[in-house]
């Protein structure tokens, strides 16, 4: 949704070096992440933070989607996934687990296959938010958008969805051994009674309260990319990856508002301002440290980088944490 415009330079002869092996261009894709990092935002509405929230767990979802670990031939291999995030903005929090299960097999040397299922489910919570409150969805009596107080959020977030994906393994060329992935997920994002409560405290309709609900449902048919370059080190093996998804289509941002004398609902699509915000393509990156003997896998790079790129992807976002934990059967 936010293209973020900062260019670095670095020396060619440098950055040649740098690039010389694949671990080493993993590593240059998260510092330049980091120093690409802003801490400054101007306080956003409401609103915008309520879709912000869960296109951050989309890609979350993205990110540890559990299509990396290799099978073996002529055999079906299974992969159980379980996850837990936490995203903040201001006193807005979205927490909860991820789930997931994989079937993998290998077609031959080069080519694997695998299907999946997730189910993420997150708690949607926080008070004493203050805020814009600005409503793009509709039209409303109360003069806005004004600073409010925002208190007693619930609901529920829950992202269901399968894919499949295909594989193939490389070794020649300067990057060594290396996996790249292709498929498509259907998923489908639940907002439930994902509501709270709001006071104007200025303007022309201060004391103005009432609840503001973005309750609705997402379906996307995502294809998405991605390429690992697996290492062995004993019983240990370091797998860095990266991975770009399109949900599609956008959407546009249901909402509805009750306040003194009016009940108003509306979606930003049909709003007379044909605005699809809904659905944000997701580059993320990840580095797996799997112990092979347990076919047991923690992904600690998502840890780093989900927390140091989404903040800059979903601006008003303030802490993003997801851990992924993997084990293959």
């Amino acid at each position: 949704m936010h293209n973020i415009h900062q260019h670095h330079y670095v020396r060619q002869g440098a950055l040649a070096r740098l690039l010389y092996k694949p671990a080493y261009l993993f590593m240059a894709i998260i510092f330049l992440s980091i120093i690409s990092a802003r801490t400054a935002y101007a306080l956003e509405s409401f609103e915008f933070i309520a879709e912000h929230v869960p296109e951050v767990a989309m890609d979350n979802r993205f990110a540890t989607l559990p299509i990396w670990s290799d099978a073996t031939m002529d055999t079906w291999g299974v992969i159980a996934q379980g996850a837990a995030a936490r995203i903040r903005s201001g006193a807005v929090v979205l927490e909860g687990a991820m789930f997931s299960v994989a079937a993998l097999r290998e077609l031959d040397t080069r080519w694997s296959i695998s299907t999946f299922a997730f189910w993420d489910e997150m708690e949607f919570s926080g008070t004493g938010d203050q805020r814009p409150l600005a409503t793009v969805f509709a039209t409303t009596p109360l003069a806005l958008p004004a600073k409010a107080l925002f208190s007693n959020m619930r609901g529920t977030y829950q992202n269901v969805g399968a894919g499949l994906a295909l594989k193939r393994k490389e070794n020649e060329g300067w990057m060594g051994e290396r996996q790249w992935a292709m498929g498509v997920l259907l998923q489908r994002v639940t907002l439930h009674r994902y509501q709270a409560d709001y006071l104007v405290l200025d303007g022309a309709t201060a004391g103005a309260a009432g609840v503001v609900d973005y309750s609705g449902t997402y379906t996307h048919l995502t294809p998405f990319v991605g390429l690992a370059w697996p290492r062995d080190w004993g019983a240990w093996q370091v797998l860095p990856h990266t991975q770009f998804a399109l949900p599609n289509p956008r959407r546009g941002i249901q909402g509805r508002i009750t306040g003194p004398g009016f009940d108003i609902t509306g979606n930003t699509e049909t709003a007379g301002r044909e605005s699809k915000h809904f659905g944000d393509a997701s580059l993320t990156f990840g580095l797996d440290v799997i112990y092979q003997p347990w076919d047991l896998g923690v992904d600690i790079g998502t840890v780093i980088t989900q927390a140091l790129i989404e903040p800059v992807i979903h601006k008003g976002i303030n802490e993003n944490w997801v851990i992924s934990v993997y084990k293959k059967f």
